[in-house]
């Protein structure tokens, strides 16, 4: 949901920006008994770009930047169809690039609880509810001005500030599954980074519809719409203060692809998406549309054999 959107000059010119992105989930559980379940997860990943234009943070460049997370839960069983589940988790945002000014850290911490529920054998529902406590420190500001001096934000003199905020998490998801059809559906709101240098709350609503149409013929339908704001929100949109650090989103992607089976392993596939985003940096909106095709040729083989 943050791939950054292609560059659209109108020159007809091609991007050679590039990310790279490592990671690293290691997790291990315990089963303390029949129906309990105590276990620790962890997530560390770092992400670069290579870009083929200078900007300044505020601007349209990417900024590199690592995320870690850990979490501790305890899942308790109800029944053959329900559980309950515990957690505690804290995590650790950080973008800070050589050659940059532009400084986040941002250290979060949080419980919630998960409940969830099989229906049926086709109908499975996950309902997820916390809350995190973010602590951010962000440096080298460059645009506005400083809101305790009211000095301007220069690369000679950059701005800094802090804050801590309150945030909900949570989600619903719901999944349909029978013998023609796969759908999910999911609300959301949860802790996430971005490429621009600065950590987000995503409220986020997904559809994702698979169909198989005939023997041969199947079909799929996503829809994804997400809000961002970011973390931490200590500035003052009106008064323009700090302003180029203050970066709100949204953004809608719709695809429809059909794919159509020439073997028991190989088929081709036609997809189309339709992407909107709207950012607001303070003082300054950008409006982006674009679309895409895709023509493909999928091989899904057997695996290996001894």
């Amino acid at each position: 949901p943050d791939d950054p959107p292609p560059v659209s000059s109108g020159s007809g010119r091609f991007s050679d920006d590039t990310q790279q992105t490592w990671s690293i989930r290691p997790s291990l559980n315990y089963q303390l008994s029949a129906l309990n379940l105590a276990g620790v997860s962890g997530q560390f990943s770092e992400t670069t770009y290579d870009e083929d234009r200078e900007t300044l943070i505020g601007s349209r460049g990417y900024l590199d930047f690592s995320y870690s997370s850990v979490d501790v839960y305890l899942r308790h069983v109800l029944n053959a169809r329900n559980y309950f589940e515990l957690a505690l988790n804290g995590g650790n945002f950080l973008a800070d690039e050589e050659g940059r000014l532009f400084r986040n850290s941002t250290d979060s911490f949080g419980i919630s609880a998960t409940y969830n529920w099989i229906y049926s054998d086709t109908l499975t529902a996950t309902l997820n509810a916390g809350l995190t406590r973010s602590s951010v420190d962000v440096s080298g500001i460059i645009g506005g001005f400083d809101p305790l001096t009211g000095a301007l934000c220069q690369p000679a003199a950059p701005c800094s500030t802090s804050n801590e905020e309150r945030n909900f998490v949570g989600s619903l998801e719901l999944r349909k599954r029978t013998e023609l059809t796969t759908l999910n559906f999911s609300l959301a709101s949860q802790i996430a980074p971005r490429s621009d240098g600065t950590e987000v709350v995503q409220d986020q609503a997904r559809l994702f519809v698979d169909r198989v149409l005939t023997r041969r013929l199947s079909g799929r339908l996503g829809v994804l719409y997400s809000m961002e704001t970011a973390v931490g929100q200590v500035f003052q949109p009106e008064t323009a203060t700090i302003g180029l650090a203050r970066q709100d989103r949204d953004f809608l992607t719709v695809e429809s692809r059909l794919s159509w089976q020439l073997t028991s392993t190989l088929s081709v596939f036609g997809a189309y998406t339709y992407a909107t985003n709207e950012t607001d940096v303070t003082t300054c909106n950008v409006d982006e549309t674009n679309t895409r095709r895709y023509f493909g040729v999928l091989y899904r083989g057997v695996g290996l054999r001894r």
